[in-house]
């Protein structure tokens, strides 16, 4: 069954939600003992000695013990001992991702998708080899298509998640899945034709909307927001894995000690 998804801000939270339940799958699985990348047995009973690998600081950086309600501790991210620009600088993070995603929600509309299902189409056709219009497959599909597996490494995202959000877009005509041929266990999907109707149809909307929203950059503004953003997407990374491994079986609600501190307060 779909889940509804009311707006950009439920949309969010969806992939947010899903992102991180993904997360402490991958924990609870380890602890279990089932193998390794590498195909070696993990011993549940060694696992909490396994850590996430934590991303270095720059040298120079100290933790400053700020107080209590800080939302960081790294001296060279707080001015005058306050956090105050941390959270602003955060907080526009957090909005412009919010104002990226409004940009697909509203192009997406038009196509009667949401903006996670524009974003998943765009990502199958720009994994999808060029195969010169030839075709196999009900409703005009490309012969060989992309491998889910291949998506939930490209987005980042959860197996539950590329599941639902694939199934969505095959419901809708705008994706066709299949076995992978050489891996059977393998699931792949590929744009139909009215998929690609709909992502060229949408592609001149969001470049003309990219090109307001990225404007004021230089080019070497940009390319330092490259190396900013791929240090920062790895160290959030580690970040999800290290909050997942304090609850490695458990779903990403309110933590308890966090519960028990509200259950007092309401007291």
């Amino acid at each position: 069954m779909d889940e509804t998804i009311d707006g950009p801000e439920d949309e969010i939270a969806h992939r947010a939600k899903t992102r991180l339940n993904g997360k402490t799958e991958a924990w609870a699985r380890r602890r279990r003992g089932v193998r390794s990348r590498a195909g070696q047995d993990r011993d549940p009973a060694r696992e909490d000695t396994v850590r996430p690998r934590l991303p270095r600081p720059p040298a120079a950086a100290r933790l400053t013990g700020a107080r209590a309600d800080a939302l960081i501790d790294w001296d060279h991210l707080l001015v005058n001992g306050g956090d105050g620009a941390f959270r602003r600088a955060v907080h526009g993070l957090a909005a412009l991702v919010r104002r990226l995603d409004v940009i697909h929600d509203l192009i997406a509309a038009d196509a009667g998708i949401g903006g996670t299902q524009l974003e998943f189409l765009l990502a199958v056709i720009e994994l999808v080899p060029d195969l010169g219009g030839e075709r196999t497959g009900g409703d005009g599909a490309d012969a060989d298509g992309v491998a889910l597996q291949d998506l939930k490494r490209r987005l980042d995202v959860s197996d539950l998640y590329v599941s639902q959000v694939s199934t969505q877009l095959v419901r809708r005509g705008l994706l066709e899945k299949g076995i992978d041929p050489a891996r059977r266990s393998q699931r792949r999907v590929a744009p139909t034709d009215a998929g690609r109707a709909v992502a060229e149809a949408a592609a001149p909307l969001i470049r003309g909307a990219h090109n307001i929203a990225f404007a004021p950059l230089t080019a070497r503004e940009f390319r330092a927001l490259q190396r900013i953003a791929a240090k920062l997407d790895a160290a959030s990374a580690s970040a999800v894995d290290a909050l997942a491994r304090r609850r490695p079986t458990a779903t990403p609600e309110t933590p308890t000690a966090l519960r028990a501190a509200v259950k007092r307060v309401r007291k």
